[in-house]
């Protein structure tokens, strides 16, 4: 059984033409009332969430800004990772993470997992980036992380250095919380 919430409970957005289908995962036709009812809920999950990961965010913020600094200062054009998969694979490895560096055609790759049962969910990243063009142009130094107005600025704080601290700083997170977690859990 599946549903958007205890609410609504099961509802299903499959053309008519799925005849092959089982009753539940049919087109059903509904009300304007069950149209504005699913508006609604949808509302307040989203809102919910939201609220929620600002709450994470604000809690966890200080390590996530810490690991982000730390791998946006590091100078890591391509193909060179600037010691950034060396500082991931030892903040791993103290959670109890296997860490195996793949050298490939002069790119440094780490694959990183806790656990060897399945199923297996893996964080994917990259930490090298682009050239950054002239520094002229650049309001900060490329690589010296600079905060204004909340946001912090440098080369691969979006793309993907900056989300990548925060899957690290996630999966710190959740297996500290549960060290007897089922599965496995990896970072690419």
């Amino acid at each position: 059984r599946w549903g958007m919430s205890e609410k609504l409970g099961p509802i299903s957005f499959v053309a008519p033409q799925d005849e092959g289908l089982p009753p539940a995962f049919r087109q059903q036709p509904y009300s304007e009332a069950t149209s504005e009812t699913i508006d609604d809920e949808v509302r307040r999950i989203v809102e919910s969430s939201y609220r929620q990961a600002e709450a994470l965010l604000a809690e966890h913020r200080p390590a996530l800004d810490a690991l982000a600094k730390a791998l946006l200062s590091r100078r890591s054009v391509t193909p060179d990772d600037g010691g950034c998969v060396d500082l991931v694979a030892d903040r791993l490895r103290v959670l109890g993470f296997t860490c195996e560096r793949m050298d490939r055609n002069g790119v440094v790759n780490l694959w990183a997992r806790r656990g060897t049962a399945e199923p297996v969910v893996c964080y994917a990243g990259h930490v090298d980036v682009v050239p950054t063009g002239p520094v002229e142009q650049w309001t900060s130094d490329p690589f010296t992380p600079t905060e204004r107005d909340g946001y912090l600025y440098a080369r691969g704080a979006t793309d993907m250095k900056g989300p990548l601290a925060a899957a690290i700083t996630a999966v710190e997170r959740f297996v500290t919380a549960n060290p007897d977690h089922a599965g496995s859990v990896a970072v690419l």
